[in-house]
């Protein structure tokens, strides 16, 4: 399924959390917390320690769309 829709293994696994919950609460806005890693710049990659940014995600989730187009929306979230 990742592969075909161009989505990391990663992505799969937060839109069938964040699916789950959403059915499960009944709730259209679905809110998560996860880090985002930011070394982009050569120079910082050999540089020792854990460097991320914790970042909020905030889904509306409609139990009437697709997985597909579900995982499409966590996408680009």
């Amino acid at each position: 399924m990742a592969d075909t829709a161009g989505a990391t293994p990663y992505q799969v696994r937060l839109a069938v959390f964040a699916a789950f919950l959403g059915l499960e609460t009944g709730q259209e806005e679905i809110v998560l917390g996860t880090y985002a890693m930011n070394r982009r710049i050569a120079e910082t990659q050999t540089m020792v320690g854990f460097f991320s940014n914790p970042i909020t995600l905030t889904l509306r989730f409609d139990p009437k769309l697709s997985f597909r187009r579900w995982l499409a929306r966590v996408q680009y979230a």
